[in-house]
């Protein structure tokens, strides 16, 4: 049974090897407004945060087909 809907728990529970599994949504919005507020450069696993959020879809949806 799966207890959360969220694209991770669902990828990770299909089988979607997320980049960096233990990165949140919490760091990234912080690593942005850091970026906004103080010209800091973002964080380059940012990026690959938020390409495994787009893959995961069609990987979601593909593997739901075959159920």
């Amino acid at each position: 049974p799966i207890k959360k809907y969220a694209l991770k728990d669902l990828g990770k529970n299909l089988g979607y090897e997320f980049m960096h599994p233990d990165m949140g949504g919490l760091y990234v919005a912080s690593a942005y407004l850091l970026h906004i507020k103080e010209k800091r450069k973002i964080d380059s696993r940012v990026f690959e945060y938020n390409k495994d959020d787009v893959c995961v879809l069609p990987y979601l949806i593909k593997k739901l087909e075959h159920v």
